[in-house]
């Protein structure tokens, strides 16, 4: 009986105990990085191919449809 209120008093419980967790978990360093390069890669994108693909990843009339549309920005 002692040992499951001494692991009750390590553990964080949500949704009603379905989920626990011990007490000051850190997140860990790999999960911090994908993050971090997620939201770089995105933003990445989003600044380079915000007036539609071009070169190599051009995908046909999508720059012609976006300028047709008026939603380029030129000054980029």
């Amino acid at each position: 009986m002692e040992n499951k209120e001494i692991e009750d008093d390590q553990l964080d419980q949500y949704s009603g105990g379905e989920i626990k967790e011990f007490k000051d978990t850190k997140v860990p360093t790999f999960l911090k990085i994908t993050y971090f390069t997620l939201i770089a890669w995105g933003l990445t994108w989003f600044v380079f191919y915000f007036d539609g693909s071009q070169g190599y990843l051009d995908r046909g009339y999508w720059q012609e449809l976006a300028q047709a549309a008026k939603t380029t920005i030129s000054s980029w």
